[in-house]
Order: C-alpha cells, then sequence, then structure tokens
C-alpha cells in the first residue's frame, strides 16, 4: 500500500529565521519536539490519509508527524497544533528519560545525562522507577 494524503512538513510553511524548534501538539497533551532542520527535511511529512483513506484513529487521524530519521517517538500521532519556538520544549517521552536528538544512528535511545528538572518521573535505574535498577551502571559511552 502506498502512502497517499500527506505533504512536506515544510510545502507551505513560511518559518522565520529566529525559530529552532517544532513542538507538534497533540491529543490528551502529548507533545513532540523536533529541531527545525529536521523538521525541514523532505522525507519528514504530515501524513493525514493513508491507501487513499482517512488515517484511522490507531495510525493517528487526524493528522500525523512521521520523522523517519529519528527514532519513532519523534513521529507524533493525532496531531492537533503544531507550535514554532526559539527555544526547545522536550516533548513527552524526553521529559521521561528518552533522548532529546533521538539520532538511532547514534543509538541515542535513553538521556541519562544533563539536567533532568523537566521530568516529572525518575529516569530508569533511580529510586521509583518502573526500569530495571542497574541500568545506570550499563551507560554507553562513545
Amino acid at each position: 500500500m502506498r502512502l497517499r494524503g500527506y505533504m512536506r512538513a515544510t510545502q507551505r510553511m513560511v518559518v522565520p529565521a529566529r525559530v529552532k524548534f517544532v513542538i507538534a501538539e497533540c491529543e490528551e497533551g502529548f507533545t513532540a519536539n523536533v529541531h527545525i532542520d529536521d523538521f525541514a527535511k523532505p522525507n519528514v511529512m504530515l501524513a493525514y490519509k493513508y491507501g487513499g483513506r482517512d488515517l484511522t484513529p490507531e495510525h493517528g487521524f487526524p493528522l500525523r508527524l512521521l520523522v523517519p530519521h529519528r527514532y519513532f517517538w519523534k513521529s507524533a500521532k493525532w496531531v492537533r497544533a503544531l507550535r514554532f519556538e526559539k527555544t526547545d520544549d522536550p516533548g513527552f517521552w524526553e521529559t521521561r528519560g528518552y533522548h532529546n536528538n533521538a539520532d538511532y544512528w547514534g543509538e541515542e535511545r535513553y538521556s541519562y545525562e544533563g539536567d533532568q528538572s523537566l521530568k516529572p518521573m525518575p529516569a530508569q535505574g533511580e529510586e521509583g522507577s518502573p526500569g530495571p535498577k542497574n541500568a545506570l551502571d550499563a551507560r554507553r559511552v562513545g
């Protein structure tokens, strides 16, 4: 089946030069943050149909952001609005310990370093975390 019913993310947008980040605001308060350089890549799209039919709710109706060169938590479902910002506003998954950049070639899955003040939940390996208690011991460096 071929994806039909989409547009390049920046196809009809004029984005001011001061904008550095795009925040997808989605259903139930979910958000996804993407750097403007990633958002402007030709493979990034906003999809509203698949196979000639409207997206179903389980696949992101009414609109889905697809960022195929990043881990999939950056490809937000149920997009209701796009917010253009000068500063980063970490998304739903990033505030819960996922890596902010999400480069799968660099295996950027989790972020244990840096400021965790935006996290409403503890990072894996910290007290109260649902993850393994020794997760911080096995950090990959490089």
